[in-house]
């Protein structure tokens, strides 16, 4: 997409940085009073469990809008032409990753008998050991590897959508019945990456596939429209996704016992990213209906969507640094939330500034991740 400010308006999707704007201050600040927070205010708590709730959904469906932009909606000639810097784009997620990955450690090494670094160390490389905060990262390797070296099978889901929504679903239903399956040593740790394994903290494939897939055919959908449509798009998915709940409710009311409507996050099941989608969806019509008010103000908070990989990346890499150098648990609010004003600056300042001074050429397509 356009790296210029410039013409802002005719050449990004509002609503969609909007959106991702949103889903960037509650992550931070959800992260922020995971490690920092230990007290039961009813409101910081909330909004904690609600990023929690919101976050990755969000990514992964904007994520498939960029996707449809960048890649799927290239001619051949210019996919080919532009298939060498989407192994780098790749290669990049790989390396923040594991860059992640070792800071998160760092305590945990420093816990460990020299004669263990070396276990440990294997463990992460090869992905058995997965510290926490990762695992969104991985999702996004996966998919883009999938669009790599899958970009016509795709092109043909979103041909034909309904197919899609079908393959979709499936996913979702069989990948939550077989994240319960017993297998060996390590097979189950790279499978969790596809269709998760008991409660452990992954996002797999097979579920949030339908989410990626939403995000592709509403690219298509809203793209070189006028507002109209676009609202008439975002409103119809409000719509579908209404139904969906109601049905759900209206299985609790009848004590239906479906173990895959009920609400859980690891796994996600059907009533988890219902409400995701409809977070998502609330704010693209809000967003778009407000669009003049957003394009006068845009200058302040384009640094935000335009690097959310890096602030992904920085903004934990900060929490672990400072967690190592306070090692605080608060339960005064006013202080867990000064802490994430600080975590806030702090990583949208640091992005911003790699982002000008080094990784401009090389993450550039990654920024709308």
């Amino acid at each position: 997409m356009n790296n210029k400010n410039t013409s802002y308006s005719s050449k990004r999707l509002i609503s969609l940085d909007i959106l991702r704007d949103i889903v960037i201050v509650l992550m931070i600040f959800a992260h922020t009073m995971s490690f920092f927070y230990s007290g039961n205010n009813i409101l910081i708590r909330t909004l904690q469990k609600y990023g929690d709730l919101v976050s990755f959904t969000t990514f992964f469906f904007v994520s498939g809008v960029t996707q449809y932009i960048c890649a799927i909606k290239l001619t051949e000639k210019n996919w080919q032409n532009k298939k060498s810097q989407y192994i780098k784009n790749i290669f990049v997620l790989v390396s923040g990753y594991y860059l992640v990955a070792f800071i998160g450690s760092i305590k945990e090494l420093s816990q460990l008998h020299a004669n263990e670094y070396i276990t440990y160390i294997f463990k992460i490389i090869f992905l058995i050991n997965v510290p926490n905060f990762t695992e969104f990262i991985l999702s996004f390797v996966i998919i883009k590897l999938l669009i790599y070296f899958f970009r016509k099978q795709f092109k043909f889901l979103i041909q034909y959508k309904y197919f899609g929504y079908f393959l979709g679903i499936s996913l979702l239903l069989s990948g939550n019945l077989m994240s319960s399956y017993e297998l060996p040593f390590p097979i189950h740790h790279y499978t969790s990456f596809i269709f998760g394994f008991k409660d452990w903290y992954r996002f797999p494939i097979m579920q949030y596939f339908i989410v990626f897939f939403l995000g592709l055919v509403t690219a298509k959908k809203i793209i070189n429209r006028p507002k109209i449509k676009r609202l008439y798009v975002y409103l119809t998915f409000l719509a579908i996704l209404l139904i969906f709940y109601i049905f759900i409710e209206i299985s609790y009311v009848l004590n239906l016992d479906m173990q895959l409507l009920r609400f859980n996050r690891w796994p996600p099941t059907v009533l988890f990213l219902i409400l995701g989608l409809f977070f998502i969806y609330s704010c693209l019509c809000i967003s778009e209906m407000a669009k003049n008010v957003f394009n006068k103000i845009s200058k302040y908070w384009i640094i935000l969507s335009k690097n959310s990989l890096q602030i992904y990346i920085i903004h934990i890499i900060v929490l672990e640094f400072l967690s190592l150098a306070i090692d605080l648990q608060t339960t005064n609010v006013s202080l867990a939330v000064l802490i994430f004003m600080y975590i806030f600056i702090a990583s949208g300042y640091i992005s911003n500034f790699i982002h000008r001074k080094y990784l401009k050429q090389i993450i550039g397509q990654l920024r709308h991740k």
